[in-house]
């Protein structure tokens, strides 16, 4: 993972984690917010968003200490993915006879 020490809109990153734990080795900075970098997949052509802190960079406004209690668990949606995150309970189902 790369760690920088400013981005800026137009700015391309290599071998990045975006929010949901998928590798991206080209992105294209397209807006940065407070806590969060919006980038453009060269390969792909598609929007992810990455935290700050996974670049390295120090967040603007850092959220509440109660907000990850009250919120969605990042770690484990890094683990699962984007399609684990969606599929995943699809998968366990088993089909039935009509």
């Amino acid at each position: 993972m790369e760690k920088v020490k400013e981005v800026k809109c137009g700015n391309v990153l290599f071998n990045v984690v975006d929010i949901f734990g998928n590798q991206h080795e080209e992105c294209r900075v397209t807006e940065v917010y407070k806590n969060t970098v919006a980038v453009l997949d060269t390969d792909k052509q598609t929007s992810w968003i990455i935290h700050k802190k996974d670049l390295g960079l120090e967040m603007e406004a850092p959220n509440p200490k109660n907000w990850a209690n009250s919120h969605f668990d990042l770690a484990t949606t890094k683990k699962l993915g984007i399609d684990g995150g969606i599929n995943h309970r699809f998968e366990k189902c088993t089909a039935r006879k009509l």
